[in-house]
């Protein structure tokens, strides 16, 4: 599954979608035609906050819509790749991190998620990186999972 974010160049809106077939298709119109509304499938930041039930989601639609054959998704709903502009997979990133390899890089990073990160996923496994990295004992990291 190829998720994309792509605004089609005679329209304002931005899509988030799916690439089928070589086209894109926004999961807006995919819904429409299967008769759902998932909020997770709304924008890519609603995706990410669902993870991992969203992606779930996601294959199971297209799945769904795979059955029909598409045949009910009006054709100017799929637009040639090279009729939208592609944008950045997360416009507008609330946080860019920059993991370096050392132990105290690892554990600032971490750290830094954690105090501004917005009920993420990832909470448990970022604690679980500050606790393993070892500052006192060098060149020393405990992943225990």
């Amino acid at each position: 599954m190829q998720l994309l974010t792509f605004q089609p160049f005679q329209k304002l809106d931005l899509c988030f979608g799916v690439v089928i077939k070589g086209r894109a298709l926004s999961f807006t119109a995919l819904q429409q035609v299967v008769g759902t509304d998932y909020y997770h499938l709304n924008s890519i930041h609603n995706y990410l906050k669902g993870l991992p039930a969203s992606r779930t989601i996601a294959a199971e639609l297209i799945k769904k819509a795979d059955t029909i054959s598409f045949k009910k998704i009006p054709s100017q709903e799929f637009f040639e790749l090279n009729a939208v502009r592609i944008l950045p997979a997360i416009p507008q990133p609330p946080l860019l991190i920059d993991f370096g390899l050392s132990r105290q890089h690892i554990r600032d990073a971490a750290l830094t998620m954690i105090k501004y990160e917005v009920k993420w996923p990832f909470n448990k496994i970022l604690q679980g990186i500050v606790k393993a990295v070892d500052l006192k004992t060098k060149n020393k990291v405990n992943f225990k999972y």
